[in-house]
């Protein structure tokens, strides 16, 4: 216990523990993907467009998540919702300003690219322009009064916001978008009337980003968080397109095992709120003047690794147990014992992996002059989609199943 207690930051530990515990609700979701995805396979553009709306909502709360947890950190916003900062009031308008402006490019080019592959006809336009906005905007909406309150409730306890938001904001932000995005479709597929309808409530949202980015264009954290976002999500949009190639080329081994498909969701989810954490942290300690180069941190931030891990590791055993209990629920054979196996040899190959990746964007983009927060979160957990989905086909191997 001694050893343990030198070796681990229990505060880490404990936070890290508490954060990632969160992610065995991607168990449900998992569940839940593989009962309604037959659902939609009569309309292959609602599979192709909710990818994207994942991925750019999960990039806009990873900048929205880390910004939130710096700022409280370096004292530019309050703890609390109202009678806040400039800043405060600056960082919301830009994140509203991005998603709308991110959402819309990045239909026109999901539209652009299963056009060509004849997966989508001209008339399906519209869907691609509404529908990825819509969800985006209205779970931006609803989320960031939850990532405050998550955040603000953290701090005023002497948590590190760094460790807890975007974990436990990343799996609620997924249930709550999958809500919005099923809503919106069956609306949508009701008639003109909805469509119409919709149409009109872009209008709005576009004159809103509007009047905002009129009022907020001379202050430096709009423009760059918007400079810097836009780039960002055109880069995390060709990581989703590589992380659904590679799990196309794993799909086929997997569904051979049906309570892989239900912990899949849970296995990516945590090794991105993993980088999270570890990326999270160091941008704040940059942002602080705590460090400066890429061979400080992995000096000062062993300890940290080793204690998120160590939680990382208890999570992984914990998968197999959810997994379990789901599968009897819904009537899927789960054989626990190989869940675990299988997390945790995943786990092994990727931890280092991708705790490398976040503490080398944080360090990298803070030395080019860039704003780390703006980055880390959002290309880690883009990447730990990638590395997660290799790690496992990796362990099916290893396992002698692949």
């Amino acid at each position: 216990m001694d050893i343990l207690r030198r070796v681990l930051n229990r505060g880490v530990f404990g936070q890290s523990l508490l954060a990632l515990a969160f992610n065995v609700g991607g168990v449900l979701s998992g569940r839940l993907a593989v009962i309604f995805t037959p659902i939609f396979m009569a309309y292959p553009w609602i599979l192709a467009i909710f990818p994207l709306v994942l991925t750019v909502r999960g990039d806009i709360s990873g900048v929205l998540s880390g910004k939130v947890g710096t700022m409280l950190h370096t004292g530019e916003i309050r703890p609390q919702l109202r009678g806040n900062t400039r800043s405060f009031h600056s960082l919301l308008s830009s994140i509203f300003v991005l998603t709308f402006v991110d959402t819309i490019g990045v239909g026109l080019l999901s539209f652009v690219f299963n056009l060509v592959l004849q997966q989508t006809s001209s008339e399906n336009l519209i869907y691609f322009i509404v529908i990825p906005t819509l969800t985006c905007v209205l779970s931006m909406v609803i989320a960031i009064p939850i990532t405050l309150f998550v955040a603000s409730k953290a701090f005023k306890s002497g948590l590190d916001p760094d460790i807890l938001v975007y974990p436990i904001m990343s799996t609620t932000n997924d249930m709550l978008i999958s809500v919005i995005y099923v809503s919106i479709v069956s609306l949508m597929l009701r008639g003109v009337v909805y469509v119409v309808f919709m149409e009109a409530l872009i209008v709005i949202i576009a004159l809103a980003s509007t009047v905002l980015f009129i009022r907020h264009i001379r202050e430096g954290l709009f423009i760059r968080t918007l400079k810097e976002g836009l780039l960002l999500v055109l880069l995390s949009s060709v990581f989703g397109t590589i992380n659904g190639l590679a799990l196309k080329s794993v799909r086929r081994d997997v569904e051979k095992h049906p309570s892989i498909l239900i912990v899949y969701p849970a296995l990516m989810n945590t090794l991105g709120n993993i980088g999270s954490i570890i990326g999270s942290t160091e941008t704040t300690k940059l942002a602080l003047g705590y460090i400066k180069s890429f061979g400080q941190v992995l000096k000062d931030t062993v300890r940290g690794l080793l204690s998120v891990e160590a939680a990382a590791f208890l999570i992984h055993v914990l998968f197999g147990v959810a997994t379990l209990a789901v599968g009897h629920v819904t009537d899927v054979a789960v054989d626990p014992f190989f869940i675990i196996k299988l997390s945790l040899f995943s786990n092994a190959l990727s931890f280092l992996v991708i705790s490398v990746f976040a503490l080398t964007i944080a360090t990298q983009t803070f030395k080019r002059g860039l704003d780390p927060d703006n980055f880390v979160i959002p290309l880690t957990t883009s990447v730990a989609d990638t590395v997660s989905t290799l790690s496992l086909m990796t362990a099916l191997t290893l396992l002698g199943t692949h």
